[in-house]
């Protein structure tokens, strides 16, 4: 009876404030966002299967960056690195520490470092007056819950770094997530709001939003076969001048063995807005690659996320 109590009560606070924390950023995100580095993908295997996943049921801390409710998954003490080039000079790492804490819930800490390289400062008129650096950093904490025998629940709270020459800035915010499973019929539907907080110190005078973001996706596996499906909805808040197929991306990934996986994925946002005129070539198409041992898992995805550009996502990670 006191278990029943304390996941009752623990579904309704979770539903209170995911209804809450909606209302208030719904009201909130009207300003040119802050922080676009946030939207930038850290899980090699929700990448190759077109970004910002958020229903993928599956043994890997990573998925929780899209959604913190898939952490609830995870079944071993872990700790990984992950690396990307991404366009221009930009180098991003991070690590992650995660911990499957008792039969209900489980919890991760993670920090992520991107690092534009340097670059040069002028003047209006374009005379050059030396060099200068600009980074982000974010450090965050994860906990997910099993609200139910079909729905779990997580939230990430993070707080955030940024310094571009001169200029500093600090941010808080947190995503909230529920992932809703059935299992007879391989069914996974989840949804994530993402980025919900503001400025605590600005780069100026002016606070700016972070880049809110709401996604739901459905995964589905046939049954008997080796493939899995997903669909995912992105900026589910944001319609102006955009097409509805541009909210979309989707992805397949195929198990080759039960320790290797490939998987492909295509986002009609990136695909429409990071590529040049007339020339789309892959942008937006992405690829991948894991495999899973006893003590080490690896991924790899690479995609374009500009016309010109491809860069390269690895997560490594080591189970304790």
């Amino acid at each position: 009876m006191q278990k029943f109590t304390n996941t009752t009560m623990s579904k309704r606070i979770f539903c209170i404030t995911c209804i809450f924390v909606w209302c208030l950023s719904s009201l909130a995100q009207t300003q040119q966002a802050a922080f676009e580095f946030l939207k930038i993908p850290m899980s090699s295997k929700s990448s190759s299967l077109g970004g910002n996943v958020v229903s993928l049921k599956d043994s890997d801390p990573t998925l929780a960056y899209s959604n913190p409710a898939l952490l609830d998954n995870i079944e071993q003490r872990s700790v990984g690195l992950n690396f990307m080039n991404y366009i221009a000079n930009t180098k991003i790492a991070g690590v992650q520490y995660s911990v499957p804490y008792d039969q209900l819930s489980s919890y991760a800490v993670s920090i992520n470092y991107v690092d534009y390289g340097t670059m040069n400062k002028t003047e209006a008129d374009g005379t050059a007056t030396g060099t200068f650096s600009a980074k982000d950093m974010n450090i965050g904490c994860t906990y997910s819950y099993q609200l139910g025998d079909k729905l779990s629940g997580g939230v990430t709270g993070r707080i955030i770094y940024s310094k571009y020459g001169t200029y500093s800035s600090v941010a808080a915010c947190v995503d909230l997530g529920l992932l809703y499973s059935i299992a007879e019929k391989n069914i996974n539907i989840g949804i994530a709001a993402r980025n919900i907080g503001g400025q605590i110190k600005p780069f100026s005078d002016q606070f700016e939003d972070l880049p809110f973001n709401v996604a739901a996706g459905i995964s589905w596996k046939p049954e008997h076969a080796p493939i899995r499906l997903t669909v995912t909805m992105d900026n589910l808040t944001k319609w102006e001048e955009t097409k509805f197929a541009e909210h979309i991306s989707f992805g397949t990934d195929f198990n080759i063995t039960e320790q290797l996986y490939m998987a492909a994925g295509c986002n009609l946002r990136n695909r429409s807005e990071l590529s040049g005129e007339g020339r789309k070539g892959l942008c937006g198409v992405y690829i991948g690659s894991g495999l899973n041992l006893n003590k080490i898992a690896l991924g790899i995805s690479y995609g374009q996320y500009q016309v010109s550009t491809s860069s390269l996502l690895i997560n490594f990670a080591y189970n304790l």
